[in-house]
Order: C-alpha cells, then sequence, then structure tokens
C-alpha cells in the first residue's frame, strides 16, 4: 500500500515537473512583457481610437471664437497611435481612453445619445468645457460613462434639464456645470440630484440661474460637496455655514450681489480652507477671527463695501498658519495696516490696495516671506523714506502707486529678488537715484514730479531693467543713455530736449514712447530699422526734416505716432514693408506727397491719419478696379489736405470693417497683432475745432474724415454702403448736388458733418431714422425745404442749419408754408456771416458701447499679470455667457412674434 502511495506521489511530482518546463518559457517572457509595459506606452486599441475618430467627425472646428487659436482634434489622425499621438487622450496600461480633454477645441455642433464618445467606458476624465454643442440638451448617455469621476462641461453651450440619469455616475468627485443656460426649477430639485453623488467633492455652478427662492435654500441643496463655486447673481445676506453644511472646505460665492455683513459662521469654520467673497455688496466690519482659523489657506474678500480697521492685536498669526493669500483690494477699511498681517509664516500674497489705509509704515514690517505686495490707492499712506539696510527675502513685487510718498525709500535698493516696483501717481520729487537702475526688472515712476538723473549715469552694463515708465515727470535735458536690457521705455509728456540719441537703436525694445517732449532735428535712421520694434511713438515734439525711409524688409512695427511734429518731404515707400501695421499717425506735419496707394496691401491696417499735411492730388482705383484694398482700414482721417476729384467712395469700400452691418462684426475681423494697455490719441476735428480723445482701443470707432480738402462732384450713394461708421465728415469742400437719402442706413451714424459745400435740395427723410446721432451740421449749403422733425432732429440747435436760405422749421423759429414741403420759409434771410456750431460731439458716446469688451481688457492684464489664467478663462467664459444669454432671448423674441 505505501509503494503504491509512493508511486503515485513520484508521478505526480514528474508531471509537475514536466509542466513547469513546458510553461516556465511563457512566464520568463510575460515577466519581460510586463517589465516593458512600464517603460512603454501602451498603444490604443483600435475600436478607441475609432470612437474617436467619429466623435471628431461629428462636428466641425471652428477656433475663431476659440480662447486660442487651436484645436486639439487637428492632431487625431487616423493610422496613427491615439495614446501617443493625439492630443488631450490619456490610455491606461492595455490601451483604453481614461482621460479626454478636448477643452477648447473650437468644436461646434449637437451632440446626441448615439455619439461615439459613450463608447468609451473606461473614461474617468472628460472635459469638454469651451465649446459650442449648440444648446443641445445634455446628453443621458453620460450615465453609460460609469467611472466617470471628473465631468466638466462648463461654458460649453448646453442647455435645458439636467438629466436625471447623470446621477447614476455614483464614482463623480468633480462637477462644472458652470456658464450653462441649465433649468433647475427649485432648490428640492437640485437636493434630489445632488444627493445622489455620495462622492461629490468639488461642485462648480457659475452663472447658473438658482435666484429663485433664498440662497439658504440652495446652499443647503448642495451642502454635502466640500468646494463651492457659486457665482450665480444671489442676493440678500450670505448664507449660513451652520450644520448640516459640516463639510465645508473651499467657498467661493464671488460675483454675486450679497449684502450685510460676513456671518459670524464663517469665522468659526474651523475647517475651511478658501473663503471668496470678492465683488459682492458685503457691508460691515472684517472678522478678526479669520485670520486665526487653523487650516485657512485663503481669504478674498476684495470688491466690496467692508469698513471699519483691522486691530494689530486681534489677529495672531500662528507657526503653523497656512495662510497663503489675503486680498481686501477695493473696500472702505481704514485705520493704520497692522504689522501682524505681514508675520504669516506661510503667506505670500498681499494685497490692501484702494482702501482708506493711512499713516507711515516702517520698513522693518515687509520683513517676511511674502511675495508680492499691492498697497495701491490708498492716498494717505506713505513709508519711511530711511536708507534701512534690509531684506525683505522673498520680495518680487510691489505695487504704492497712488499714495503719499514724496520720496523713493531707501530700503528698496538692497530687495536682491525685486522685479516689478510700481510707484506711479505719488508725489516723488527732486532726482531719481541711480542705484535704481541696477535693482528691478520693471519700474513705473510716472506721474510724479522728478525733474533729473542722479549722476552717474555711463555704465548700466549691469542693469537687468526691463520695463522704464517715467512718463507724466518734469525731466528736463537730453535723454540719458537707457540700459540695453529694456524692451518698453515710455518717457513721454516730459520735457526732454535735443535729439534723439541713436544709442536708443542699441536696445531690445518692442516700444518706445517719447511723444509729448522737446526733441528737434531728424529721426535717426536705425530707429525704424529697428527689428523688434513693435510701437513707436514720437508724437508732439520739433522734429524736422524727412521721415527715415528705410523700414526693413523684415520690419515688424504695428504702431507709429509721428503726428504733430515738422516733418516734411515725401512719406517714405518703405513702409509697405511692414506687414503686420495696424495704425500710421502721421497727422499734422508738413509731408507733401500725393494718397499712399503703395499701402493698400497692408492687410492689418485699420487706422490711417494724415491730416494737416500737403497732400494733394485725387484718390481712385490706379491698379485694378476691383482689389481689395485696405481690407481692415476702419479709421481714415485725411482732412485739412489738398485732395482733388471726386469723393473715393468706390476705392475706400473695399474695406471690410467700413461696410459691415453691426460693430460687433468689426471685433470679429480685428484681432491685434499686438496687445498692449497703453493709450493713444485721435484728433477728431468737429466743425471748425480740434478735439483730441484718448482712445483705449481703435477697433472701437469707424471714421471717416475727408474734410477741409478740395473734393468736388456729388455725394454717391454707395455712401449708405459704410454701415458701421460711427462719424462721417465732408465738410468744408466743393460738394454739389443733393444729399443722398442712403444715408439713413448708416444705423450706427453719431456725428454727420457736411456744412460748407454746394448741396442742394431737402434734407432726406431718412436721417430722421438716425436715432444715434448726435452731432449733425448742413449750414452753408443751399438747402431748401422742411427741416425733419419729432426725433432726433428737435435736439440740434440753430447752428446746424443756418446759411441755407431755403430751410424753414422750429430749429430755425422759420414757419414752412404748410402746402407744400418744398415752399421757400415765410419770413427771416440768414445772417452773411455763420459762426461754426459750438455744438461738440461727445464721443463717449461712441465708445459707450465697448465698455465690456474695455473692462475684459483690463481683466485681462491683469491676469496675465498675475498669471492666474484659471480665472482669466473663467472671465472669458462669463463674457461669452452673457453673449449668448442676449442671443437666445432674441431667438425667443422671434419666435414669439
Amino acid at each position: 500500500m505505501k509503494s503504491h502511495l509512493f508511486l503515485h506521489n513520484l508521478c505526480l511530482l514528474f508531471m509537475l515537473s514536466l509542466l513547469l518546463l513546458l510553461i516556465l518559457p511563457q512566464l520568463i517572457s510575460f515577466s519581460s512583457a510586463s517589465s516593458n509595459s512600464n517603460t512603454k506606452s501602451p498603444s490604443c486599441l483600435h475600436n478607441q481610437s475609432s470612437a474617436l475618430l467619429q466623435f471628431k467627425a461629428s462636428f466641425t472646428i471652428d477656433v475663431s471664437y476659440a480662447l486660442t487659436p487651436f484645436s486639439k482634434l487637428w492632431s487625431w489622425k487616423a493610422n496613427t497611435d491615439c495614446c501617443t499621438s493625439w492630443d488631450g487622450v490619456t490610455c491606461d496600461d492595455f490601451g483604453f481612453v481614461i482621460g479626454l480633454n478636448v477643452s477648447d477645441s473650437g468644436i461646434v455642433g449637437n451632440i446626441n445619445s448615439n455619439n461615439t464618445l459613450f463608447n468609451l467606458y473606461h473614461l474617468q476624465n472628460l472635459n469638454l468645457a469651451f465649446n459650442d454643442f449648440n444648446s443641445s440638451s445634455i446628453p443621458a448617455a453620460f450615465s453609460h460613462l460609469r467611472r466617470l469621476t471628473h465631468l466638466n462641461l462648463s461654458a460649453a453651450s448646453f442647455s435645458g434639464q439636467i438629466p436625471l440619469e447623470i446621477t447614476q455616475l455614483k464614482r463623480l468627485v468633480s462637477l462644472d456645470l458652470s456658464f450653462l443656460h441649465l433649468e433647475v426649477s427649485s432648490p428640492n430639485t437640485l437636493r434630489a440630484l445632488i444627493s445622489n453623488f455620495s462622492s461629490m467633492k468639488e461642485l462648480h455652478m457659475d452663472s447658473m440661474d438658482l435666484t429663485i427662492g433664498p440662497a439658504e435654500d440652495w446652499f443647503r441643496a448642495i451642502g454635502s460637496a466640500e468646494l463651492h463655486n457659486l457665482q450665480n447673481a444671489f442676493t440678500g445676506p450670505l448664507p449660513s455655514l451652520e450644520s448640516p453644511s459640516k463639510t465645508f472646505r473651499w467657498l467661493d460665492l464671488s460675483f454675486n450681489r450679497f449684502t450685510g455683513s460676513i456671518p459670524a459662521s464663517y469665522a468659526n469654520n474651523r475647517l475651511l480652507r478658501a473663503l471668496k467673497l470678492s465683488n459682492n455688496l458685503l457691508t460691515g466690519t472684517v472678522p478678526s477671527s479669520l485670520f486665526n482659523l487653523l487650516f485657512l489657506e485663503t481669504i478674498l474678500l476684495d470688491g466690496n463695501h467692508l469698513t471699519g480697521e483691522l486691530h494689530d492685536d486681534e489677529i495672531s498669526p500662528i507657526s503653523s498658519s497656512p495662510l497663503y493669500e489675503i486680498n481686501l483690494n477695493q473696500n472702505r477699511l481704514g485705520g493704520p495696516i497692522p504689522p501682524s498681517l505681514f508675520k504669516f509664516p506661510n503667506l505670500q500674497l498681499l494685497n490692501l490696495g484702494s482702501n482708506s489705509f493711512h499713516g507711515v509704515l516702517d520698513p522693518h514690517v515687509f520683513v517676511s516671506n511674502i511675495t508680492s505686495i499691492d498697497l495701491s490707492n490708498n492716498t494717505m499712506l506713505s513709508i519711511d523714506p530711511s536708507d534701512i539696510a534690509i531684506n525683505v527675502s522673498q520680495l518680487s513685487n510691489f505695487y504704492f502707486s497712488n499714495c503719499n510718498l514724496s520720496k523713493i525709500p531707501g530700503f528698496f535698493r538692497y530687495q536682491e529678488k525685486l522685479k516689478n516696483l510700481h510707484l506711479s501717481n505719488n508725489h516723488l520729487q527732486g532726482k531719481m537715484p541711480e542705484w535704481i537702475w541696477n535693482v528691478v526688472e520693471n519700474l513705473d515712476l510716472s506721474s510724479n514730479s522728478l525733474v533729473e538723473f542722479e549722476d552717474p549715469l555711463s555704465d548700466h552694463s549691469l542693469s537687468t531693467l526691463n520695463t522704464l515708465f517715467l512718463s507724466n515727470n518734469n525731466f528736463e535735458g537730453p535723454i540719458p543713455m537707457l540700459p540695453s536690457s529694456l524692451t518698453y521705455v515710455s518717457l513721454a509728456n516730459n520735457k526732454f530736449s535735443g535729439t534723439i540719441p541713436p544709442t536708443i537703436c542699441n536696445t531690445s525694445c518692442d516700444y518706445i514712447n517719447l511723444s509729448g517732449n522737446d526733441l528737434s532735428e531728424t529721426i535717426p535712421p536705425c530707429l525704424v530699422n529697428m527689428s523688434s520694434l513693435l510701437v513707436l511713438d514720437l508724437s508732439k515734439n520739433r522734429l524736422q526734416g524727412n521721415i527715415p525711409d528705410n523700414f526693413g524688409d523684415q520690419c515688424g512695427m504695428a504702431r507709429i505716432f509721428f503726428g504733430g511734429n515738422q516733418l516734411e518731404g515725401p512719406l517714405p515707400r518703405s513702409l509697405a514693408n511692414c506687414t503686420y501695421m495696424e495704425v500710421i499717425d502721421l497727422g499734422n506735419n508738413q509731408i507733401s506727397d500725393i494718397f499712399p496707394f503703395w499701402l493698400e496691401d497692408l492687410e492689418e491696417l485699420q487706422a490711417l491719419m494724415l491730416r494737416s499735411n500737403r497732400l494733394h492730388g485725387t484718390i481712385r482705383h490706379h491698379r485694378r478696379l476691383n482689389n481689395s484694398s485696405f481690407p481692415k482700414l476702419h479709421i481714415v482721417d485725411l482732412s485739412s489736405n489738398k485732395f482733388t476729384g471726386q469723393l473715393p467712395m468706390e476705392y475706400l469700400r473695399t474695406s471690410k470693417v467700413m461696410t459691415m452691418n453691426t460693430k460687433d462684426d468689426t471685433h470679429q475681423v480685428i484681432n491685434s497683432s499686438y496687445n498692449e494697455d497703453y493709450k493713444f490719441s485721435l484728433m477728431v476735428p468737429n466743425k471748425g475745432q480740434e478735439l483730441d480723445y484718448v482712445v483705449d482701443l481703435i477697433s472701437i470707432l469707424n471714421v471717416l474724415d475727408l474734410s477741409s480738402n478740395q473734393f468736388e462732384g456729388e455725394i454717391p450713394e454707395l455712401v449708405g454702403e459704410f454701415k458701421s461708421l460711427a462719424a462721417l465728415n465732408f465738410s468744408h469742400n466743393n460738394l454739389i448736388g443733393e444729399i443722398p437719402s442712403s444715408l439713413g442706413n448708416l444705423k450706427h451714424l453719431q456725428s454727420l458733418d457736411l456744412s460748407n459745400n454746394d448741396l442742394v435740395g431737402e434734407i432726406p427723410s431718412e436721417l430722421a431714422s438716425l436715432t444715434f446721432l448726435s452731432v449733425f451740421n448742413v449750414s452753408l449749403n443751399h438747402l431748401v425745404g422742411r427741416i425733419p422733425s419729432g426725433t432726433q432732429f428737435d435736439t440740434f440747435s440753430r447752428n446746424s442749419f443756418q446759411g441755407n436760405l431755403g430751410l424753414c422749421g422750429s430749429q430755425l423759429q422759420i414757419q414752412c408754408n404748410p402746402k407744400t414741403r418744398d415752399d421757400a420759409p415765410t419770413s427771416e434771410k440768414p445772417p452773411s456771416s455763420i459762426e461754426n456750431s459750438s455744438s461738440d460731439f461727445d464721443w463717449r458716446f461712441a465708445l459707450a458701447g465697448c465698455g465690456s469688451g474695455i473692462i475684459i481688457g483690463v481683466v485681462i492684464e491683469h491676469f496675465i499679470l498675475t498669471k492666474n489664467m484659471y480665472y482669466l478663462a473663467k472671465v472669458l467664459a462669463m463674457e461669452r455667457f452673457i453673449n449668448e444669454s442676449y442671443r437666445q432671448r432674441a431667438r425667443r423674441r422671434r419666435w414669439r412674434n
């Protein structure tokens, strides 16, 4: 029996050994493959790439409205590996797609539950934000993606109801439905929806319509998530953080209209890590206990109406405090700034600007780990100017504009990491210290009373200065030698005299502004040949001679301002080399030449200002009849020259911008190749007066000024095709014939001046429909008949119509014959000498339509400087959301009608 058992065990052992020999090579091969899989990227499975390619094919790609002119889907190509070669695609080790980020990719079209996107069952992270799904409903098929943990549909043009099927995504940790036109009828509906997301940690619902019912009810409905972003135009008091909302960690209630004080429950919530209440209408004081919360990292209370003082003895920084950012900007806080605010060990960003803090700060309070301090716009706040040798080890940015400094504090010279120092709009006097050239990278001392530079100025070889703003001071004498490291320099509106030093050409500047000084002699030829230069402003000096004609073949200039000098000679032909040119201002000089036809191929040119020179000849097509001359030109000022012949309307109609229907279309065409935060002046003549207006963005004005020349003939009917014009001036010419009724098509027109010509006939009744018209002048012509009434025309003074023997109406206090409109007036002859109207065209009306664009520009500038691109994207999404709201309302109105 035992021998049989022994033989059985022996056979079993033999069989196991044989089996091991057979499978050992496979085990080794599998082990090797597994090892290689850790070092090589996975290969995309065919069904995954096929589903993605079908997803791509179901939409059109249009990046013209994208935040960036790029689509991730452009890299998706057949016969390439979706896991390794396709942008926005992430795979697991087995070739399944687990992450898909196609945000801001110009996707346009409807998406439904049959889309192959919903066949990617392994997806864990899906981002469709910032695309255009044509206001389609959120597909219920999202419920098929059961493994999803992160879903971002923000600003993707979804609308309608939130499908209940989406609650089957039990693993969902983060959900972003911001900037969507979704319907949520009540807090109870939302509570029923959100309660099923047991794993939810982050919930973003910015700009959803949650205004039905108190904010407190909505707050409780979504109280399970730890992070809340709720920018929803809420009103009333802030909701409490009392139970049942015990799990709060991050709370963002910015950009609402909450009123009242900050509840005590906020300052008592020990779990809170971020509190963002920016841009509300909050009043009362800042609870000091907020600064003492053990886990709080961020306090953003900027843009409210908070008052009172911050008391030093109530703020007690502890060594373990994680507080990283404090922003109390734009409130009404006062008193001295408590030194304890600077003592939080991990504090990096402190912004107390635009309040009413006062006193003199001891530089020792800045000794901390803070990298950025903004105390600007506290007009009674100052810093001890003594030369105190202390080093704030991490200080990189210091903003102290519009305060009460009379001298540059000496402690700045010891800051080794200081990059940005802004002390503009203070009361600085005397000399600019020599040491400051070698301390910072970006320096703004503009709008002070500095008069000279401290010697010596000969050696700037160690300077790292990149940006220099010294405009609006009282500097005198020659322009000093500037560091070669400079890329942006503004010395505008001082008293610099002498010549422009050729050494300025040794810099790498892309922006040079020397306007508003007393500079003389000629423009250095090297200046217009600088390869790096984008903007050159030499206006309002006493420069003489010819404009250098050596703009290089690789000219990259975008804007030149040479107006208000004594320049003469011909226009430089080499300007045609500057293919990126957007603005040319050579007005108010003594230039003698013909119209610059050679510039008509500059596709980016938007403003051409040649007023008050000695230009002459006719303006007409000189090469071919239907060429696309000046396609983006929309500011043309040729006034006060000696041009002759017919009005060049046929020639200028090739500008796509001036003939567009609306100003909104103008913005779609114009895409400036150089975005900057400076302003430039535009001289606009108005009935004998020269009005100088400061304009932020050239794309907001559409102006055609051909006044004070020798044009003759009739005003052509095609003038009515220039539909986007805001101002049109044909005055002081030799025009004849009748005023064309097609002028009534210029629905955006706000100023129309046809005075001092030889026009006949009646004032067309179509002009009465121009509801934006605020300035109108047809004086000193030969017009007859009744002046239109009952509209804007009732607001125009008699000066707008005098000097026309046959006009009648209440504006002239001349009665008309009731029988026919053409009858001559019954009394009063016009005086022989008529003064031009004193009514000025208020360009604030012309700028009214661009308010939101300027705000967004300022916001963009701020976020670019602070590198907070997440909030930049949110602001741009909000603008897009608002525009979409208007479009939907318009569609609903059309449907009702």
